[in-house]
């Protein structure tokens, strides 16, 4: 099943707006849940976090907080993101290491291994 055509527009939007950032602000914002677009394909769908997602994730990894606000920004903006898939992330990226033991973001418990 192909997915909807609005779910395409809001990520096309979304690497879009990346793009255009100035290269500055790649630093560890919590606010701008679009850092993190080249992992929203993998918070939306079944696929597997990209090598810039993983890249992405492990400047946030070691802030937990300021990582599930990203993903509860996103949440609110792009309502196709399952938290429980954005919270596996830093798993799948193998930083699960890092991750506080019995942390949850948003209710949702979040991996370490």
């Amino acid at each position: 099943m192909a997915p909807p055509r609005s779910g395409i527009a809001i990520l096309l939007i979304a690497i879009l707006c990346i793009a255009l950032l100035p290269a500055d602000s790649s630093a560890q914002s919590c606010t701008n849940y679009l850092t993190l677009a080249s992992c929203i394909p993998a918070a939306v769908g079944n696929t597997a976090p990209t090598a810039n997602c993983c890249s992405l994730i492990q400047k946030y990894v070691k802030k937990p907080a300021c990582l599930c606000t990203l993903v509860q920004s996103a949440k609110k903006a792009i309502p196709s993101i399952n938290i429980a898939k954005a919270v596996i992330l830093p798993k799948k990226c193998n930083f699960g290491k890092y991750v506080p033991k019995n942390y949850k973001c948003a209710g949702v418990p979040v991996p370490r291994e």
